[in-house]
């Protein structure tokens, strides 16, 4: 009876492994239009898809996939597809120089007369730099920290005490003060860059409030060339500890350090912790730079995530 114990719950592991890890073999990289799942479920960054589904590219739309064993589906062409097909046809198509799953392209048009996101692209500033947070008073707001705005979220939260912080321009060449200063207004750090992106290491910063019980900060771009112009200011703080140390599991449990940094990207998402997604997208595109569904899933994040388009 003993041997047919440990016999069942062998099998009931073995069949709960194999459940798991037949959950999706694909995840929405990106999407772009009216895109369905199964014809009612919308599709959108992370969305899961299994053997099972079937999703359906509305006309003009795009939707970019990354597969649970790697490569990647960019689906150009309105129609509906079986995942599991496209799971077939990708394994069919060359592999990487590194032995990879390579990329699989359903298109009715070519890369230059099919810009998905175009119009996305054009009204990005628009809708970042006119309807979003408080810029610095007295300053021009023409710069756009890339924090996602939701009314229901004064501070911002995220995990990696080095801080990425990248920012909308107006286009125009500058050099960049990132400003932070604590709670109370009382100046931390500045530093200079020329770049639209900037790390800053917290680590070496003391950036605690100890007397106030506070790890909140705020941080603003400014131009040193020219005075009157910023960007919003944004209220921040790292994790609580006892937050983090949750977060820290579930990055352990998803063996984080071995997965592609688009993979920690999207899991940042999962995780509602976009100030860490973003810096992952960029890590992801700096590796790849020819890598266009990557940029393609970046945008979809800015526009949708951070922007808060739907």
């Amino acid at each position: 009876m003993k041997k047919f114990f440990v016999f069942t719950l062998g099998l009931v592991c073995w069949l709960s492994i194999g459940n798991v890890q037949a959950q999706y073999v694909f995840k929405v990289l990106a999407s772009s239009g009216n895109n369905t799942t199964n014809s009612t479920q919308k599709l959108g960054i992370n969305t899961t898809l299994s053997d099972k589904d079937i999703i359906t590219v509305a006309q003009g739309g795009y939707v970019g996939l990354t597969s649970i064993e790697g490569g990647t589906v960019q689906i150009r062409k309105a129609g509906t597809y079986k995942v599991s097909e496209l799971k077939t046809e990708l394994a069919k198509q060359p592999r990487t120089a590194t032995g990879k799953l390579g990329a699989y392209i359903i298109s009715e048009a070519t890369k230059g007369d099919n810009n998905i996101y175009a119009n996305k692209n054009q009204n990005m500033r628009t809708t970042g730099s006119v309807e979003r947070a408080t810029p610095v008073p007295g300053k021009e707001m023409v710069f756009d920290l890339l924090i996602p705005e939701d009314p229901t979220k004064k501070v911002w939260q995220f995990y990696d005490e080095t801080l990425h912080l990248s920012w909308l321009s107006d286009g125009k060449p500058h050099t960049y003060l990132v400003e932070l200063k604590s709670f109370i207004g009382d100046k931390i750090a500045t530093f200079e860059t020329t770049d639209t992106n900037y790390v800053v290491d917290l680590r070496k910063l003391n950036y605690k409030d100890e007397d106030l019980g506070t790890s909140t900060f705020n941080v603003a771009i400014s131009a040193k060339d020219d005075e009157a112009v910023s960007s919003q200011v944004v209220e921040l703080e790292p994790l609580p500890e006892g937050e983090h140390q949750k977060i820290t599991k579930k990055l352990a449990d998803a063996n984080f350090e071995k997965l592609s940094h688009i993979e920690k990207a999207l899991l940042f998402v999962e995780l509602n912790l976009p100030i860490d997604a973003l810096r992952h997208y960029e890590l992801a595109i700096a590796e790849e730079s020819d890598n266009e569904l990557y940029q393609l899933a970046y945008e979809d994040f800015l526009y949708t995530v951070v922007l808060g388009n739907k």
